[in-house]
């Protein structure tokens, strides 16, 4: 019995076809005929998540893109960068990436570590990276963008 269930004679067992990921776009051939994946890696499949998310955005993410708006910078906002983090707002003329984090999630054990390591990633990437805990953007947004770099030949607003 075991011989004629197994491999190509398995009732599950088909010819797969190779899958492009949603995100990265990488050509991949799934393991078995079952599985319905649509992103090649762990990494892929959580960019792919936070893209689906149904969020206007946190009132941190509101104010910050009010004043991104008010400056008149080009700006997009939660966009995937490396395969490994979503950019809360990425200025495209400047390679900028803004990050708009919460007191209470960013403050956890181990949580400073992981940004930091996200943050590298970025910057090997060439990337500049500028991270505004919330209470610093409810403060004084304007000392917050102050900080940064913005270059740009022409203002459009961004969505």
């Amino acid at each position: 019995g075991y011989a004629n269930r197994k491999g190509e004679r398995a009732p599950n067992w088909k010819n797969i076809a190779a899958i492009i990921c949603a995100v990265c776009g990488h050509l991949f051939q799934p393991k078995n005929n079952v599985q319905k994946r649509l992103c090649c890696s762990y990494s892929c499949k959580a960019v792919y998540q936070l893209l689906r998310q149904k969020n206007s955005g946190t009132n941190i993410e509101r104010h910050m893109e009010a004043n991104l708006i008010t400056r008149g910078w080009t700006y997009k906002r939660q966009v995937p960068l490396c395969n490994t983090t979503v950019a809360d707002f990425f200025l495209p003329t400047c390679n900028i990436a803004i990050y708009c984090d919460g007191d209470y999630w960013h403050s956890k054990p181990g949580k400073a570590e992981y940004d930091q390591t996200k943050t590298n990633i970025l910057i090997r990437a060439g990337y500049q990276v500028h991270r505004f805990l919330g209470s610093q953007i409810l403060l004084d947004i304007n000392a917050c963008l102050d900080t940064i770099p913005y270059h740009s030949s022409h203002h459009n607003l961004g969505t």
